[in-house]
C-alpha cells in the first residue's frame, strides 16, 4: 500500500523520492498459537513514521508544527533480534504498526475468535497535535497512526522488568 501511495502536492514534478527499507528473515518463531490472555507489549516509536502524511499535509495548511519532528526518519527497531533471543519461548507474534494502525496490523495476526484490547496511554505531543487539529477520535487515531508505539510484541505471559523499552499496552481477548 504505502509503497505506491499517491500523495498529492507532496512531491514536486520531475523530482525523485528516495526511500530505504530493511528486510530480514527470522526462522523458527512461527507458527505459535495466539490465545486469549496473551500480552501486548509496545516498543516506543520516535514519531509518526510515514503514516497519515496526506492528513498531516492538510493540517499544515492552517496549523504549524515542528517540521523536523514530523519528518523524523522511521525507527527500524533493531532490538527485535535481542528480544527474540531473550524471550524466544514467550514470544508469540510481532506487528509493525504502520498504515492501518493497531486494528489492521495486529488484527491480521489473530484468528477469527480473538480480538485485542489496548490500555490507555497519553499521546505524545505530535499525536495530540494531529488529533486536536484533525477532529479524529481516539479510536480513529489508533486505527491510523502508531500513536507512540511503532512495534507490538505479543508474549504468552507477562514479563517482569522486560527492558528494551517494552511497555505493556494491552492483551488478547475473546471476540465479543
Amino acid at each position: 500500500g504505502g509503497e505506491t501511495a499517491e500523495m498529492p502536492s507532496l512531491y514536486y514534478k520531475d523530482k525523485l523520492d528516495l526511500a530505504g527499507f530493511v528486510v530480514g528473515l527470522v526462522n523458527n518463531i512461527y507458527p505459535k498459537k495466539i490465545v486469549s490472555g496473551d500480552i501486548l507489549y509496545g516498543i516506543r516509536s520516535n514519531g509518526v513514521h510515514s503514516n497519515g502524511f496526506s492528513l498531516i499535509h492538510k493540517i499544515l495548511k492552517y496549523s504549524t508544527y515542528d517540521i523536523d519532528e514530523l519528518l523524523k526518519p522511521t525507527r527500524i527497531y533493531c532490538e527485535i533480534t535481542e528480544i527474540i533471543r531473550n524471550y524466544f519461548t514467550q514470544l508469540v507474534a510481532m506487528a509493525h504498526i504502520t498504515g492501518g494502525g493497531f486494528k489492521d496490523n495486529i488484527g491480521r495476526l489473530l484468528p477469527e475468535n480473538l480480538d485485542f484490547s489496548l490500555d490507555y496511554w497519553e499521546f505524545s505531543d505530535v499525536f495530540k497535535w494531529i488529533q486536536e487539529n484533525s477532529g479524529m477520535s481516539r479510536e480513529e487515531m489508533l486505527n491510523t497512526f502508531n500513536c507512540g508505539y511503532g512495534m507490538v510484541i505479543i508474549m504468552n505471559k507477562e514479563i517482569k522488568n522486560p527492558g528494551f523499552d517494552l511497555v505493556k499496552i494491552g492483551e488478547i481477548i475473546e471476540m465479543i
